[in-house]
């Protein structure tokens, strides 16, 4: 069953879920310095619509990197406009991030590709209509975007976590998935080294950029406590000691934006 976002349609139709995307593929075209404080900003209100910017901008950073120009042309703007929602789909439950250990398979079948295999906490899994998986092919893991659509794909969704509830993650599997073989990402057997490892660059980027927004959101959220809150008839703010945890705390977020 596919649940649509709530709130992130209105990020895809001004263009912020892959603001990276050039232009001419109807992005617009900022630098990652842009895309960093894009997310710090989302990172202090809501990291679930962060991680779906994280998502959408790596599926776009290796399409763009490794995509054949057709590829790029038939993908990139749908990513752009938020007509295409993408999941990653790398994680299984013996694989972390060692794309060399994944079990998921692909096979040519005349000249298509078939997919199989299980991935684990996918975000934005729940209402993805593009993935990029990383699957194990008989040259070497491999990457190929495949129709969320498709016959043979099962989502399950991830409930009760303790943060990004919002996040849409969901586990996948792929039975006897049929992939066209245009949707082939890179080179067989390039799929972990090269372009799995474009998409995971841009991620770091937004996921830290997203914690340190998130740290000064708490460190804004404990201000204002701080300065209203009274406690044996002082403000919090007014002791010493709470000011110096403010203050360390400030220094530690000023840090951590600037570090990105």
């Amino acid at each position: 069953m596919r649940r649509e976002p709530e709130g992130i349609a209105d990020l895809a139709v001004k263009g912020l879920l892959a603001p990276m995307i050039p232009p001419h593929h109807g992005g617009l075209g900022w630098s990652h310095s842009q895309l960093g404080d894009w997310c710090r900003e989302l990172g202090a209100v809501n990291t679930g619509h962060r991680a779906a910017v994280t998502v959408q901008s790596m599926a776009a950073a290796a399409v763009r990197r490794w995509g054949t120009s057709q590829v790029c042309g038939r993908i990139l703007s749908r990513l752009a406009d938020g007509s295409a929602l993408a999941g990653f789909c790398l994680t299984e439950p013996a694989a972390g991030s060692d794309g060399a250990s994944v079990q998921t398979t692909a096979q040519q079948h005349a000249g298509d590709w078939e997919v199989d295999g299980t991935k684990l906490w996918v975000t934005g899994g729940e209402w993805a209509s593009l993935l990029m998986v990383i699957a194990k092919a008989p040259d070497g893991p491999t990457a190929l975007l495949v129709d969320a659509m498709a016959e043979g794909v099962r989502r399950q969704p991830v409930t009760g976590t303790l943060v990004m509830r919002d996040a849409g993650l969901a586990d996948i599997s792929f039975d006897h998935v049929r992939v066209p073989a245009e949707n082939l990402i890179g080179l067989p057997g390039f799929g972990f080294s090269h372009v799995a490892n474009v998409a995971l660059t841009n991620g770091r980027l937004t996921v830290a950029a997203g914690c340190a927004g998130m740290a000064e959101g708490c460190l804004t959220e404990a201000t204002v406590h701080a300065g209203a809150r009274r406690q044996g008839g002082r403000v919090l703010g007014e002791h010493q000691l709470v000011r110096r945890l403010l203050a360390r705390a400030a220094a530690a977020a000023c840090s951590a934006r600037l570090l990105c």
